[in-house]
């Protein structure tokens, strides 16, 4: 059974990370055209900007 999906609105990353000020950094796992999963540790202060600019 598949789950629908939602467009993420870009106001979530700002509330997860007033939610959770322990939070210190975000682990973003992405894959490449070959289907390969890249991984990469960010700041919280950069979560935003992952969903504002890709």
């Amino acid at each position: 059974m598949s789950v629908p999906l939602r467009a993420v609105q870009l106001t979530e990353p700002s509330l997860f990370l007033q939610e959770h000020p322990e939070v210190q950094f975000v682990d973003l796992l992405i894959s490449d055209m070959n289907g390969v999963v890249r991984g990469k540790r960010i700041e919280r202060n950069s979560l935003p900007k992952v969903f504002e600019k890709g």
